[in-house]
């Protein structure tokens, strides 16, 4: 897995090198046992992983882009948007 790389676009934080295998309902999203579940789940049932980039708002008015990067043309398409409501900082410990 490569790291991503992360840089400023305009009032946007724009994240590279990511890997888009689907979408999941969360019931808890402070559950480290359902957030495992659901990736364990994403990992054997994903059919193909999909190169991404995601742009998420400075602010709390702003446009969350999924946007999948292609090897052919048209480069990219916009998967996903959604309004941004807010960030949760969860830490993890070993």
């Amino acid at each position: 897995m490569s790291s991503s790389f992360v840089f400023l676009e305009g009032d946007n934080t724009v994240f590279t090198e990511l890997t888009y295998l689907g979408s999941a309902k969360v019931d808890a999203p402070r559950s480290e046992t359902e957030i495992n579940r659901n990736m364990s789940v994403l990992n054997a049932q994903s059919q193909m992983a999909i190169p991404v980039t995601m742009s998420v708002p400075a602010h709390s008015e702003g446009i969350v882009r999924l946007v999948a990067v292609w090897l052919f043309k048209p480069r990219f398409v916009q998967i996903v948007t959604f309004p941004f409501q807010g960030l949760q900082m969860m830490t993890h410990s070993s």
